[in-house]
């Protein structure tokens, strides 16, 4: 096995020297699947990974939005979105300030993409900055969501069917920790990016570049 963050050859399984609790994982799914599993530890670079856990029937009915009924219309899909409440999904919250800086970066960027999109909470927001927006979601349950907000939201994956295209802006948020190669995945990132195009990568601590302005 290769070390997802440095490349470098974990030989041997070895135990993680961080004691794995609940509330310090993402969610009862991977708590149960981490129990199962050994870790590898990658003693270059000091990453913990367990071997890939994610695909496609995972993937299918995965959703963060357990609580919202996909059957409701447009207008209590938003009013119950947990998210949209506290992340600020189409109410000018942490999204809209991310976008404003984008759009700071790259006034004249049109297309965007958000990689991951989940149920389009992003994508409410892009859509006040960006005259073409579009998301890719490889779960089923949540593009169905999307696609009842009225986004334009495609089932499937960020992979080699994109090559060719290009975006203003690329974004991807909350997606890393599911990538088994990183390198690829941000080498495919960068190539669809237009001439100074932005390209935005958030992982679970990522609000510290919005805070501290450093990007």
């Amino acid at each position: 096995m290769n070390c997802r963050i440095c490349g470098s050859t974990i030989a041997a399984k070895e135990k993680f020297p961080i004691k794995i609790t609940p509330e310090k994982l993402f969610s009862a799914f991977i708590v149960q699947e981490v129990e199962k599993r050994d870790f590898y530890y990658c003693s270059k670079c000091k990453h913990g990974q367990i071997e890939s856990i994610f695909d496609e029937a995972y993937f299918d009915s995965y959703s963060l939005r357990e609580v919202v009924d996909v059957e409701k219309d447009e207008e209590d899909l938003f009013k119950n979105s947990v998210s949209s409440k506290k992340l600020g999904g189409g109410t000018g919250g942490r999204y809209d300030m991310i976008l404003r800086r984008i759009k700071e970066i790259r006034p004249t960027a049109n297309k965007f993409l958000d990689i991951g999109c989940g149920v389009g909470d992003l994508l409410l927001d892009a859509k006040k900055f960006f005259s073409y927006v579009e998301g890719i979601e490889p779960s089923k349950a949540q593009c169905e969501i999307g696609r009842k907000r009225g986004l334009n939201v495609k089932n499937g994956y960020f992979d080699s069917t994109f090559c060719g295209r290009e975006y203003d802006v690329v974004v991807s948020t909350q997606v890393l920790g599911y990538i088994d190669d990183l390198t690829s995945h941000i080498k495919l990132l960068k190539s669809v990016c237009a001439d100074y195009g932005v390209g935005y990568i958030e992982v679970p601590n990522g609000m510290k570049i919005v805070r501290g302005k450093i990007f």
